[in-house]
């Protein structure tokens, strides 16, 4: 007669029923698993910290260098064209505004979001902005 062979818990090194193989891998329950996948993704984070630091750090960037892209035109009150620096975005009253478009990476963090957002607003100098 042949001895089944006995497979233990990645995790807690409890032997596991043999019914449990098929059922959920090498783990003897849902909180072994997330508990040693906790410790991959704390332990990749820090293996990898510099590379997704850089990740988001240029997309920052290039989400700013968009931002000051879009606002090179005429302020929609005055008809003004005027540096980027001294143009700014104002949401619309009818529009619900999520944040502020220059604020948008760091609530919003995508392009697609930020664009979505940029099409709630007008362009406009910040003198206007200071009047309105």
């Amino acid at each position: 007669m042949k001895k089944e062979a006995t497979h233990y818990c990645k995790f807690c090194k409890e032997p596991l029923p043999p019914s449990t193989k098929e059922k959920r891998g090498s783990y003897c329950d849902l909180n072994c698993y997330r508990a040693q996948q906790k410790i991959y993704m704390r332990t990749y984070r820090k293996k990898h910290l510099g590379l997704l630091r850089e990740k988001q750090k240029s997309r920052y960037v290039e989400c700013q260098e968009m931002i000051e892209g879009m606002k090179k035109g005429p302020c929609v009150l005055c008809g003004g064209s005027f540096a980027g620096e001294a143009m700014t975005f104002m949401h619309r009253p009818d529009e619900t505004k999520v944040c502020e478009v220059e604020r948008a990476f760091a609530v919003l963090g995508g392009k697609t979001q930020i664009l979505a957002e940029i099409s709630k607003c007008d362009l406009v100098c910040r003198n206007c902005r200071k009047i309105v």
